[in-house]
């Protein structure tokens, strides 16, 4: 959608929750302490004086975004005022559970066998720092039938073992390798996807690319750890 947005001669209304979001808009609100860009769209609304529009339909959305946004309500980012705002929503009708299984309970049987290839055969430990990475080539996705939105959220499962502080995952697109970073604590993903893999983010969720392959990739990403392994082993 980016060329679209771009040759668009509509005004242009952006609100995010990024750190330094691309400035190509007419007006721009972005609040990084916002745990969720949802959340910040329910502020812009109730500040408007329209949260009597809030209808089960709008806050179904609103609601997808913040749980999605907050690994289910458990990331650090979540506060006194998210919850507030979930339970105005669930006011609302919305339900909840049929909202979670929509998104979470939907995965097709080659997309789960999938999984199961990935974290037996894929993931890598790196225990010295404290790091888990995952690396798929586009070979494997085409075996497995992989389909836009098969890898989301792969790159947490690292994160479950216990010690680990943080996960990457490299997965080869057209060209390039697009890279997924997650972190638990104080540890900045968003400062190492920046400083090597052309990306940012969040502190404890950020992206980038490389146009190395991707066994050059991961050996350059193994290879900057010891930069950090003192913040990583803390």
């Amino acid at each position: 959608m980016q060329q679209v947005l771009l040759q668009s001669k509509a005004v242009k209304v952006m609100i995010d929750h990024h750190l330094e979001p691309k400035d190509f808009c007419d007006y721009t609100f972005s609040f990084p302490e916002s745990c969720a860009t949802c959340e910040s769209i329910y502020y812009f609304i109730e500040q408007s004086g329209d949260k009597k529009l809030i209808d089960k339909d709008i806050a179904a959305c609103i609601y997808t975004g913040i749980m999605t946004d907050t690994g289910s309500f458990r990331f650090n980012s979540m506060t006194a005022d998210t919850h507030r705002i979930i339970a105005a929503l669930l006011d609302t009708g919305l339900n909840h559970s049929q909202i979670h299984e929509s998104v979470f309970d939907t995965y097709s049987e080659s997309r789960t066998r999938f999984l199961g290839y990935i974290l037996k055969d894929k993931m890598q430990i790196l225990p010295t720092y404290n790091t888990g990475l995952i690396a798929v080539t586009n070979t494997e996705l085409e075996h497995y039938n992989s389909e836009t939105g098969d890898t989301e959220g792969i790159v947490n499962y690292p994160l479950n073992i216990h010690g680990i502080r943080m996960a990457a995952f490299f997965v080869e697109k057209d060209g390039y390798v697009k890279i997924s970073f997650r972190s638990k604590g104080e540890f900045s993903v968003k400062d190492l996807a920046q400083k090597y893999f052309n990306g940012g983010g969040h502190r404890n969720a950020a992206g980038g690319k490389s146009d190395l392959s991707l066994d050059e990739t991961v050996e350059k990403f193994i290879s900057v750890l010891e930069e950090y392994k003192e913040a990583l082993t803390k």
